[in-house]
């Protein structure tokens, strides 16, 4: 494993209104804003040969991280995966490249524990290179380095002890402490594949969701202590906790008290709600993506407050986030053969506050950063690139 400087592989290009980086046109002609609010435009990075992105993640001092593979993945095809620290003004801090034929899954994206430290997994390719985990500094210093038997399928996740907890594809659930050592491993008895990364209670319990509708729920021991049934469950469906404890499962949203009981059910008028595409704000509202391009926002008591428009279909690695006062959505518009991403702001009450409009490219995902900073990562699947776009909000 190597830590680079390869200077070639990305370019910043800061933001100038004279600056044509949106299509021909420029971000005063494409960011629409109610009165004199609306974001501005600080800085893009693009990244060359950049392959299965995974979702960005924003540290606490500003930084962005990504991490993407250098090739496809075929048969016979040496590829690694790049992960890159840059900084909020959108210069690279570090970058590390793994060895040749260890791969990044799309899914599994980045983790941060409460001190920074990231955590991440890799792939080994056609079983020549073994699975790892990977503890790494804010430096981009490795601190530790194990190997797993099974893939790492989704973002690990940790505990405010730095207990790290993570799902493998046998399928099974571990638990490493800080240091990197294994405290315990649960194969037993999971049914299906498992859907997403464990989420991880105020009370310490960890949850693990699987394709067979059931819901395994473990204490920090390893213990099974429950396992609920649902009607169903897909590929990416998550568990989520708001500030209150209360647990929303799919289908559709279903909220559960503290004891499992289900406390109600919300079924939108037309169509259904992807249980990954969602948010909750301070007050409990929830905010989720539901299909014919709709942001809903439904109560703490499974009560409708209200429907906005969106431009297109969410995207999955989150469409949904919390910036300021706003709730913006990220959307991608592909009719008539366009393939136009768009991010739009909403007040608290549904009114579309300001959007913008990214052209011919892809939007991956948004998140907020300090210092007033949101995030966004597009990616061009055929041409082997991806994008990070930095914006600030004026008023």
């Amino acid at each position: 494993m190597n830590i680079g400087d390869k200077k070639e592989s990305f370019e910043t290009k800061k933001s100038d209104p004279k600056n044509q980086l949106f299509n021909k046109k420029s971000w005063s002609e494409n960011a629409k804003g109610e009165g004199s609010i609306k974001p501005q435009l600080n800085w893009v990075k693009e990244f060359n040969d950049a392959h299965s992105v995974s979702p960005i993640i924003a540290d606490k001092s500003g930084n962005v991280l990504l991490s993407y593979n250098h090739e496809h993945r075929a048969a016979g095809v040496k590829t690694h995966g790049t992960l890159i620290s840059i900084s909020n003004t959108g210069e690279k801090n570090w970058e590390i490249n793994l060895d040749k034929n260890e791969y990044l899954l799309f899914s599994n994206g980045i983790s941060l524990t409460e001190d920074e430290t990231i955590i991440i997994g890799t792939m080994g390719n056609l079983n020549k290179v073994p699975h790892r985990l990977f503890a790494i500094n804010s430096c981009g210093k490795i601190v530790w380095q194990v190997e797993i038997k099974a893939s790492i399928i989704f973002s690990p996740k940790t505990s405010k002890d730095g207990t790290i907890f993570f799902v493998t594809d046998e399928p099974a659930l571990y638990s490493f402490d800080k240091e990197g050592h294994i405290k315990w491993v649960y194969r037993d008895d999971i049914e299906g594949e498992i859907c997403c990364n464990p989420i991880i209670s105020k009370d310490g319990l960890i949850y693990v969701l699987c394709n067979s509708g059931f819901l395994y729920i473990f204490d920090q021991n390893g213990n099974r202590v429950n396992t609920l049934e649902l009607e169903k469950a897909e590929l990416y469906d998550s568990p989520h906790f708001d500030s209150e404890g209360t647990l929303y499962l799919p289908p559709n949203i279903t909220a559960f008290d503290s004891e499992y009981k289900v406390k109600w059910v919300y079924t939108p008028s037309e169509g259904f709600i992807p249980s990954n595409l969602f948010f909750a704000d301070d007050n409990n509202n929830l905010y989720c993506y539901a299909n014919y391009f709709r942001l809903i926002s439904i109560d703490k008591n499974g009560v409708l407050r209200w429907e906005a428009k969106m431009r297109g279909n969410a995207i999955d690695f989150p469409p949904i986030a919390g910036w300021g006062n706003c709730i913006c959505t990220c959307s991608i518009d592909k009719a008539k053969g366009k393939n136009d991403s768009y991010i739009q702001a909403f007040n608290k009450e549904g009114k579309l506050i300001w959007e913008l409009c990214i052209n011919n490219e892809s939007l991956v995902g948004i998140v907020p950063g300090n210092m007033n900073s949101l995030f966004a990562l597009t990616n061009d699947i055929k041409g082997g690139k991806c994008k990070i776009y930095c914006f600030s909000m004026l008023e």
